[in-house]
């Protein structure tokens, strides 16, 4: 992966909805599931192509965040920090769950200081068409106050998808 393949020229694009603020990143690279390094027998060698593509994948990330975009200080507890809400919609044949733990292990400490702070995450998956068709997939994040109430959340979660399904269909 490297960022020629990464095309987010529109980070600052507005998305609309219930969000203190909201971005996107398109990725036009093979996501890697973590949890497939550990088939074979030499464990190391099989985990370094999915190390690289996280570390790739968090430079990438780190050079397409909004500027001012929050992710919550160590000193605050957890119901003082932000809540993120994460979708992701990809073409590939790995299974959702697989991609969102690959995704979300890259975007921890750029996008938002732990895992924990990640209320809703939506992964959506679609089969390639061809066996050589390129993958893409659209990630999309929103930050909503530590006070948001679960109605708030899904409120945020069902606008993230619908513009995200947008994006998706459209690039």
């Amino acid at each position: 992966m490297d960022s020629n393949n990464i095309l987010a020229s529109k980070t600052t694009l507005a998305l609309y909805g219930p969000w203190d603020e909201a971005f996107w990143i398109k990725i036009e690279d093979t996501i890697k599931s973590k949890s497939n390094y550990r088939r074979g027998n030499n464990k190391v060698q099989n985990w370094l192509p999915y190390k690289k593509f996280e570390s790739d994948l968090s430079l990438i990330i780190s050079t397409k965040i909004p500027e001012g975009w929050k992710v919550g200080s160590r000193e605050k507890s957890l119901k003082e920090r932000p809540i993120i809400v994460a979708v992701i919609i990809s073409q590939s044949n790995l299974d959702s769950s697989n991609i969102s733990k690959s995704i979300l292990d890259a975007c921890e400490g750029l996008v938002y200081l732990n895992d924990a702070s990640v209320k809703a995450t939506i992964t959506i998956t679609e089969k390639p068409l061809k066996k050589n068709q390129d993958n893409k997939t659209i990630l999309a994040f929103a930050s909503l106050p530590p006070e948001s109430s679960l109605k708030d959340q899904v409120a945020a979660a069902t606008a993230l998808v619908n513009q995200s399904k947008e994006l998706f269909e459209n690039e």
